[in-house]
């Protein structure tokens, strides 16, 4: 767990976990510089919790995913799950995570992502779930989207993802508002390139969203998939080039460093793959910004290179292929692009 100022909403998450029909092992908390009574909450709490708790002070401030990652790398059970200050958690959700990775059948799996109700300050359920396209799967190594990353309330992982591979360089996020190298971020990337990732689609968790919640996620009404794609332009695609590119070095730094039999080789497999997707972004943008030859050219090539289709991870797919193939016929339908 990481904190900082949460004291507001501290305590109901604590003894949701301290309520778990299976106990967690342990936990590590990290504070990040708290001026408010958490440091004070924790220690009422440690005095009678089920489980052993510490509190740890960072020397100086490292931010949300740095505090998080150096937490995860203090503890010592084999299977790590992050916990938010301000969630709570529902009483199953370590139980059913480790009932549905007994009952699996892939040996690989190195992190567990559910869903969970995105509630009020109150607690009161808003209507939403996150993910809301969550389902029962187990999805192999590179067998997501290099964009793609799970929310971390909703994530465990191994801890081997922490304890055996440094916490630099990492890759970074698309969003750069906050912190370009979340925690979350960083223990997806490291699972879809290492290993495989079970799913649930089952809500183990209430996602508390209010005024002083740290990320915009599911604050507000989610932007319609058609109007979002349509306002995405060169900029955007630009911008994720640079971030695939930044990911494939880390990945190539780390693949030299790698301490696990066989994870330096997947971690240059995910090198290549981010900077091939990079290479596809560029060209991309060229659907948004170029000329109408330019425009033409881009998708020929794109489809040619199978960007659209064929290399799983690196391609962009079907959807993305029929808006750039409008974009290159009715530019105008485009020319309001925002990003």
């Amino acid at each position: 767990m990481a904190t900082y100022n949460g004291g507001r909403h501290l305590r109901a998450q604590l003894e949701s976990i301290a309520g778990q029909s299976l106990l967690p092992a342990e936990l590590q908390i990290g504070d990040d510089g708290s001026t408010d009574d958490s440091a004070e909450i924790v220690a009422d709490f440690a005095r009678t919790a089920p489980f052993p708790v510490a509190f740890h002070h960072n020397a100086e401030r490292l931010g949300y995913g740095g505090n998080f990652l150096a937490a995860a790398s203090r503890c010592s059970g084999e299977w790590v799950a992050f916990s938010d200050q301000d969630d709570v958690w529902l009483p199953d959700k370590l139980e059913a995570c480790a009932e549905a990775l007994r009952l699996a059948s892939d040996p690989d799996i190195l992190m567990i992502a559910h869903s969970a109700v995105i509630v009020g300050d109150d607690l009161a359920p808003t209507g939403g779930r996150i993910p809301a396209d969550i389902r029962d799967e187990i999805r192999g190594r590179l067998g997501h989207a290099l964009s793609w990353s799970h929310y971390g309330f909703a994530q465990l992982f191994r801890r081997d993802l922490v304890s055996r591979i440094p916490l630099s360089p990492r890759v970074p996020t698309v969003f750069t508002d906050i912190d370009p190298y979340p925690h979350d971020v960083w223990i997806s990337a490291l699972a879809n390139v290492l290993g495989s990732t079970l799913h649930l689609a089952k809500d183990l968790c209430l996602y508390r969203r209010h005024d002083r919640s740290l990320t915009e996620t599911a604050k507000g009404p989610a932007q319609a998939p058609l109007e979002a794609m349509r306002v995405t332009g060169a900029s955007h695609y630009r911008h994720v080039a640079s971030v695939c590119s930044e990911a494939a070095a880390c990945f190539e730094v780390q693949a030299g460093q790698a301490a696990q039999a066989g994870w330096s080789a997947r971690m240059e497999d995910g090198a290549v793959a981010y900077r091939r997707l990079a290479a596809a972004l560029e060209l991309r943008a060229r659907v948004y910004d170029g000329a109408a030859v330019a425009r033409f050219g881009a998708v020929g090539r794109l489809a040619a290179g199978r960007g659209y289709f064929g290399l799983g991870a690196s391609s962009f797919g079907l959807r993305a292929f029929a808006k750039d193939l409008s974009a290159a016929f009715l530019p105008s339908a485009f020319a309001g692009a925002q990003r």
